[in-house]
């Protein structure tokens, strides 16, 4: 009996709606469509706000810009290195954490060892700043580049080391050299990362600097002296990332 109550409800209900008038039908339809179109438009504005959460992209820099942050990425390197005695500190630091204060009590050999463990720090530097503005840029894996990301990224690299022989200081001769240990710290950092692509850089250190300063700071404790250049090496990487930020984050200013 209930079943059969329910059954006649649903008919009449139905013969209603095919009663109603058609302008009713209309406006219902109406609004039907524009209900619909509201949601779309929400779930297109949604899906491009989490396009740019995911992905951000920079804005378009032209040439002059970039060439201005290469060339004041440089300069701020610089300036964090030699005014914030980054390498003495560095020396002092550990001759005074390991007991080892005969290794920097000679004036003459500390100034020698100060510039020779201050330039390897400067290849370190140099290579972070060429991968992370090579990002910065737009700039992805091999043969994915545009042409124009490319040319960013040549141009940032070109006036970054023109600016920072410059700032250092460098004679043509000395100029070169660099770019020769660069090419050489390139390939063994390569090497290296390919050997231990797990390891930490304290647990297990490696690579160029680690082995040249290591070496330069402590020979006779030869592995002591490469994991406080290991530590030494993080720190650079981290002073380069730092200036990078500083010197982009004001690109709009330009």
């Amino acid at each position: 009996m209930k079943h059969k109550k329910k059954l006649n409800k649903k008919i009449r209900s139905v013969r209603k709606v095919r009663r109603a008038p058609k302008r009713v039908l209309k406006r219902a339809a109406k609004r039907d469509r524009a209900r619909i179109c509201e949601r779309s438009r929400q779930r297109a504005r949604s899906r491009s706000f989490r396009r740019t959460r995911k992905s951000p992209r920079m804005a378009a820099i032209s040439p002059r810009q970039v060439a201005v942050r290469a060339q004041e990425t440089a300069f701020q390197l610089i300036t964090s290195v030699d005014r914030g005695e980054m390498v003495p500190r560095f020396l002092r630091r550990y001759a005074s954490e390991r007991g080892r204060q005969g290794r920097i009590a000679d004036p003459g050999r500390f100034r020698e060892l100060v510039g020779t463990i201050q330039r390897e720090a400067f290849l370190v530097l140099a290579l972070k700043v060429e991968a992370e503005a090579a990002h910065r840029l737009g700039g992805r894996a091999r043969g994915k580049s545009s042409s124009a990301e490319f040319e960013l990224v040549k141009l940032f690299r070109d006036e970054f080391y023109i600016a920072l022989g410059r700032g250092l200081d460098y004679s043509d001769e000395e100029f070169d050299e660099f770019c020769r240990d660069l090419e050489v710290y390139r390939t063994l950092r390569g090497s290296a990362a390919n050997l231990l692509p797990h390891a930490s850089a304290l647990s297990f250190p490696r690579g160029p600097f680690v082995d040249r300063c290591g070496f330069l700071l402590d020979s006779p404790m030869l592995d002591q002296g490469r994991r406080a250049a290991a530590q030494f090496e993080l720190e650079l990487m981290a002073t380069a990332t730092a200036v990078l930020r500083k010197v982009f984050a004001r690109r709009a200013r330009l």
